[in-house]
Order: C-alpha cells, then sequence, then structure tokens
C-alpha cells in the first residue's frame, strides 16, 4: 500500500507526513491485553494488524510516529 518514501496528506488536517517504514504486521494493544499479559496469557493478548512508520513534517508535533490500522485517513501526494 504505501512505501518508504512517500509523501502523505492526512484527509481532515492537510497535514502532510513521509512514509519511513512501509507496511509491517505489529501487534496492538489495550489495557485489557496488558492485564492478560500480567496473568500470564500474554499469549492470547491483543491483535495484529498493519502499521506504517512516518515524519510529521509540520507543526509543533514533528517527529516519528506510528500509524496503526486508520490508514484510510491518508491519502498518497502525487507529483503534479
Amino acid at each position: 500500500m504505501y512505501e518508504k518514501g512517500d509523501l502523505l496528506q492526512h484527509r481532515r488536517t492537510s497535514k502532510l507526513y513521509e512514509v519511513v517504514r512501509g507496511m509491517y504486521t505489529a501487534r496492538f494493544m489495550e489495557q485489557q491485553d496488558y492485564e492478560m499479559v500480567e496473568g500470564g496469557m500474554g499469549h492470547l493478548a491483543g491483535v495484529y494488524g498493519g502499521a506504517i512508520d512516518v515524519v510529521d513534517l509540520e507543526g509543533p508535533d514533528q517527529g516519528t510516529k506510528r500509524i496503526k490500522q486508520r490508514m484510510r485517513n491518508f491519502v498518497r501526494v502525487v507529483a503534479q
């Protein structure tokens, strides 16, 4: 879907992001999943899905971020 070096724009905020790591499988955990890990059932905790790492190119929140599952909020910017 997205590859390293792609330029993305958030549909709602119009902020620009650069993909620094392409699609990979990540484990997503919520509070109840951490409780399962503490209870010795870590092998059953969490769900797996796709993620990409991006760098925020604008604003005060610049830096690397992990985008999980909600990638539909982004559109690839194509050179005109």
